[in-house]
């Protein structure tokens, strides 16, 4: 018989693999800017989305205000950020940051 408390580590590290695997494909669960996003970051950057980081969502009036990282296939990062008024999202490049 397994002891629950001596698998919990192991177990968190598979709920946490499963969870957080940045090649995983998005669900019925994926928000509508988010396919948005993709679109884009592929049209106008050759971005194949890999994950997303820093994702913040905020209510503002009738809409979401989205803003976060993203990171292509290819190890490319960058800022998006996007309001419902606007058409399409303002994307940047990361550069090296050194802290």
């Amino acid at each position: 018989m397994m002891h629950p408390v001596r698998n919990l580590p192991f177990a968190a590290c598979i709920a946490l693999g499963l969870s957080a695997s940045p090649l995983r494909a998005l669900t019925e669960g994926e928000t509508e800017w988010t396919q948005h996003l993709r679109d884009q970051l592929s049209h106008e950057q050759n971005c194949e989305l890999s994950y997303t980081t820093n994702v913040r969502e905020f209510t503002f009036f009738d809409g979401v205000v989205a803003n976060g990282r993203v990171h292509c296939l290819d190890k490319r990062q960058f800022d998006f950020t996007w309001a419902p008024q606007k058409l399409k999202f303002d994307i940047q490049r990361c550069g090296t940051a050194v802290c």
